[in-house]
């Protein structure tokens, strides 16, 4: 079955610019903020920034006093100047495309224009857009609605926002004709437009199925899968990938998935994965077995722990076959133990976003907590048997980071008077990076000592490496971790900021390699590939939110492997410049 996403989906602009400023309100005020309905028609999102302290109030509920947002679908003209009136702060998150329709309805409605609004007369936006319609307006909602219009002097033609792009032509066209001299303006916004036109064109290619992912009471989701019902094509509407089963696909060769204008990405990845796991399960057998074996390593960090041992190789001075593997073990079994302790504590972001990652953990319970207990029993174990002071470290190292994983403690560290400290604390992708070079480099390094500036060079290309994975990592997480408030360096510091951060690590990287070629090994040169392999999936996923999580997690890992590779060969020939 073929299997592709929609080239417009998901979050449009106006939706990610109210939810990323309602998130940043929510991150940055003491009080409740009130909002006068549902922000977004995406219960699942709904649900999560109530949960985060955005409280839903009806009409008839009091601002007095209070911090109040006004929803993206906007409001009427008389409630909007209620709330500016009586509320402490408002918050205007009205999309701009449908403050541009109140403003034509307002502005021809001063010239005496009569207002015709396409649209669903019960929606909060037609409501809204109508209340500025001061010389009379009328809501056409089917096209038998028409045969009532009011008589007046002059028309002006308006529509929802995110009305039917047929409706509307099927509408303005009996009306052209049967009120000459209308003014007819077509408000249909482009990401409703471009969704319409995706889902169209994959008609016309021969889809066989389509599935739309969207608040089943969003009017844009809603006009997506009446297309494919249109059109006589199996047709899904769902708002969870639960909702989906392999019986749905039985027959099906090509499946489009489309999400609405209100979808979060990570509910679209989910249901991405799903079709892909129902694909997966009506081919061969091993096909299925081998996807499921990549998604227990990878998303266990069995991958992560693995590759943490060349990582440790790379830097003790030996042959990676002659090496004792005591302290690259030790790298390996801390890396495990820390992300183990990290997604049993954090049960409910985990569900959340990322509920393929939550069903392994949960399935795998009792065989990941007992792999958890022997990976603990070694590192106690044999750390005791390092070099002084290696014990020491190890066991600091592991205290540290457990503590660190204890949601609780992080909460309270994030009251901490020094911003600085608070805000890189909060971090989990620098705390990851710094806990993990300090056990796979740092530790041995103090047993195995030799020359500082070979040490830094390649401690610079492991850090800059392990930093820019996780980065990758809080990048495919994104809108996920904005929304549930998880600080990562992204979400923290902004897309633009995490560009500048990878770009100065590149540079570093780059620079570090060429030394590293000059004093160690000419073959050196071959860490080069690691970072313009991560270049090119930085690339991807910072331009597509939306994508296959399984196959972006399972190539983020890959490099690692890359690296344990070209430390091998750089060993096995040693080619030195003198």
């Amino acid at each position: 079955m073929k299997i592709e996403l929609a080239k417009h989906s998901g979050f449009c602009v106006g939706v990610k610019n109210a939810v990323n400023k309602i998130v940043d309100e929510i991150n940055n005020s003491s009080e409740d903020i009130y909002i006068n309905g549902p922000l977004i028609h995406s219960p699942q999102t709904v649900r999560v920034l109530e949960k985060r302290g955005l409280k839903i109030i009806k009409d008839s509920d009091p601002v007095d006093n209070k911090i109040t947002a006004i929803r993206t679908h906007g409001t009427t003209r008389q409630e909007y100047q209620d709330i500016k009136k009586r509320a402490k702060r408002v918050i205007n998150l009205t999309c701009l495309n449908v403050a541009y329709v109140q403003a034509i309805v307002k502005k021809y409605s001063a010239k005496g224009y009569f207002v015709l609004i396409l649209g669903d007369k019960n929606h909060a936006e037609v409501r809204g857009i109508s209340s500025y319609a001061s010389s009379g307006c009328f809501i056409i909602s089917c096209p038998e609605d028409i045969t009532s219009l009011p008589e007046a002097d002059k028309y002006v033609l308006v529509s929802q926002t995110t009305l039917d792009i047929d409706f509307f032509d099927e509408a303005s066209a009996i009306l052209k004709n049967r009120i000459p001299g209308l003014e007819i303006i077509n408000t249909i916004c482009n990401a409703t437009s471009e969704r319409q036109n995706d889902l169209y064109a994959a008609v016309k290619n021969g889809a066989d199925a389509i599935v739309v992912v969207g608040g089943k009471n969003s009017a844009n989701t809603k006009r997506l899968a009446q297309i494919g019902i249109d059109n006589n094509i199996k047709t899904f509407h769902i708002e969870t990938e639960d909702e989906l089963n392999p019986d749905d696909f039985a027959g099906v060769e090509y499946a489009v998935v489309s999400a609405g204008a209100s979808t979060p990405s990570w509910i679209v990845n989910n249901v991405l994965e799903k079709i892909y796991e129902i694909n997966f399960k009506a081919k061969a057998h091993i096909s299925y077995l081998l996807k499921y074996l990549l998604s227990f390593f990878v998303r266990t960090n069995l991958l992560s722990a693995f590759s943490t041992i060349f990582m440790t190789l790379a830097i003790l001075p030996c042959k990676v076959y002659e090496c004792n593997m005591t302290m690259p073990l030790l790298s390996a079994a801390f890396i495990f133990i820390m992300y183990s302790i990290n997604n049993f504590l954090r049960p409910y972001e985990m569900k959340l976003s990322k509920p393929f990652k939550y069903n392994l953990y949960s399935k795998y319970k009792y065989l990941l907590i007992f792999i958890t207990g022997i990976a603990l029993i070694y590192y106690l174990f044999y750390s005791f048997r390092t070099a002084y002071p290696a014990p020491a470290l190890y066991i600091i190292t592991l205290m540290c980071g457990s503590i660190y994983a204890i949601p609780s403690v992080t909460k309270i560290a994030s009251y901490n008077p020094f911003k600085l400290l608070r805000i890189l604390f909060g971090i989990k992708s620098v705390v990851t990076s710094i806990g993990w070079t300090f056990v796979a480099l740092i530790i041995p390094f103090t047993v195995n000592r030799y020359d500082y500036i070979q040490f830094t060079a390649i401690l610079i290309i492991i850090f800059s490496i392990i930093f820019v994975r996780n980065i990758l990592f809080d990048l495919l997480d994104y809108q996920g971790d904005l929304l549930l408030g998880i600080e990562t360096f992204p979400t923290i510091f902004g897309i633009k900021t995490t560009k500048a951060v990878i770009i100065s690590l590149c540079i570093l990287y780059s620079l570090s390699v060429l030394f590293s070629m000059y004093i160690v090994n000419l073959l050196s040169l071959l860490y080069i590939i690691n970072l313009i392999y991560y270049y090119f999936l930085y690339k991807k996923i910072k331009t597509n939110y939306y994508l296959f999580r399984l196959k972006y997690e399972s190539l983020i890992e890959f490099n690692f492997i890359l690296l344990a590779i070209f430390s091998v060969i750089g060993d096995l020939f040693n080619i030195n410049l003198f």
